[in-house]
């Protein structure tokens, strides 16, 4: 009797994992289980901490949320173009600032936004590019509305930013060029690597199971974002960026995006001794130097 009521207690406690815990740990990034994840530490800046000019922008979204970015203006007196920058999953705008500060250096103007769910934005779920190249597809209409902005448009992205930029120049061709660092293939493969990784083993019906639940919970369909599909699509000019020693999103996936891309003005660095959370401080200014240059190129 002691063994049954041991089995039921282990499969009822499994079974609570897979359907309650499980599906949140994949799309909450804030609040509740969220808190037992591992979050990004670095500074709450404001732009006028780095004397950026900048204006707060508030994109309404098709499903009714309000994210929060701001538009950083270059003090240059001509302006070489626009960027849009994407943070990593449970980052938010304000990682990207230092950015913003090096493109407005350089005579770019540059968005940074908090993605659905994550810093001063609505949402309660992450859908991983889902919904969010539709987000970024409306603060492209809203920067289109803003008189006098050059509107030689990039993106940028970085992890979870990466894979939302790859969605969103598949379908708006307003991006000029793109540049991609550290991202995944599609979904449910890095869900499974995720899983493997932090819990120990894969059990593939399971987590199957768990997506669907988070399908649900969401409201987004999992085999539906696949930035590598999208890739076969994507014809601007693109720039893959993926570190050497990646241990979160394997270096391999980096090169499977590269060599679909349809774009035949593309480009691929390897940062070598790089992890997944480094890769921009590891790369260092040498790397930025080979950014900058690309971007230039696609912005005449």
């Amino acid at each position: 009797m002691i063994i049954l009521y041991t089995l039921l207690t282990f499969i009822l406690i499994n079974f609570l994992l897979i359907y309650f815990v499980a599906p949140q740990i994949i799309i909450r990034t804030k609040g509740g289980i969220a808190r037992f994840a591992k979050d990004n530490n670095f500074e709450l800046l404001h732009p006028d901490d780095l004397l950026l000019d900048n204006e707060r922008i508030n994109i309404f979204t098709h499903d009714s949320l309000n994210l929060s970015a701001y538009l950083i203006k270059t003090k240059s007196e001509i302006q070489k173009g626009t960027i849009i920058l994407l943070h990593g999953i449970r980052s938010r705008k304000e990682n990207n600032l230092w950015l913003s500060k090096k493109l407005s250096d350089e005579g770019y103007n540059s968005v940074v936004i908090d993605l659905r769910a994550h810093g001063f934005s609505q949402g309660k779920y992450c859908t991983f590019g889902y919904h969010e190249k539709h987000d970024i597809i409306a603060l492209i209409d809203i920067l289109y509305n803003i008189e006098g902005l050059n509107l030689n448009l990039g993106i940028w992205g970085q992890s979870l930013g990466g894979a939302v930029s790859m969605q969103t120049l598949e379908i708006d061709k307003r991006l000029k060029f793109g540049i991609v660092e550290s991202t995944f293939t599609n979904f449910k493969t890095i869900a499974h690597d995720y899983f493997k990784r932090y819990i120990g083993f894969d059990i593939p019906f399971l987590t199957n199971y768990a997506l669907k639940r988070a399908e649900k919970l969401a409201n987004f369909k999992v085999d539906e974002v696949s930035p590598v599909n999208s890739a076969k699509k994507i014809t601007q000019p693109m720039l893959i960026v993926h570190g050497e020693n990646d241990e979160k999103i394997k270096f391999e996936y980096g090169k499977m995006l590269f060599n679909n891309l349809a774009s035949k003005d593309k480009y691929f660095i390897n940062i070598p001794n790089s992890s997944h959370s480094n890769l921009r401080e590891i790369g260092g200014e040498e790397y930025l130097k080979k950014v900058l240059n690309f971007i230039n190129k696609n912005s005449k």
